[in-house]
């Protein structure tokens, strides 16, 4: 068999001076984010994510069993303000110390 000079797109052969085939790559922006990509992308905890999540604050995609969040929802939710009300919030429960028998 005849060996191919023929560069390979992204080896270090082909490309002269031995620089990195990452380099001349553009980098991609990511389109889709998992609940921990997404908690870390907004520096706030998973939790905080899955709240919003149940509020309907990120538009998301289906992928398999994964629910996915959209780069434009996270943008557009690192862009407004968040305050949460009391009134929203889950009632504290009393601790009854004295229950009558």
């Amino acid at each position: 068999m005849a060996r191919c000079n023929k560069a390979v797109p992204g080896s270090r052969s082909g490309n002269g001076a031995g620089a990195k085939p990452e380099a001349n790559v553009a980098p991609v922006e990511r389109l889709l984010y998992g609940r921990e990509e997404a908690s870390f992308a907004l520096s706030i905890s998973v939790r905080e994510v899955d709240y919003a999540l149940a509020l309907g604050e990120f538009d998301t995609r289906r992928v398999g069993k994964r629910v996915l969040i959209t780069a434009r929802s996270l943008k557009r939710w690192a862009n407004t303000n968040h305050f949460r009300s009391a009134s929203r919030c889950k009632p504290a429960r009393r601790h009854q110390d004295n229950k009558a028998a």
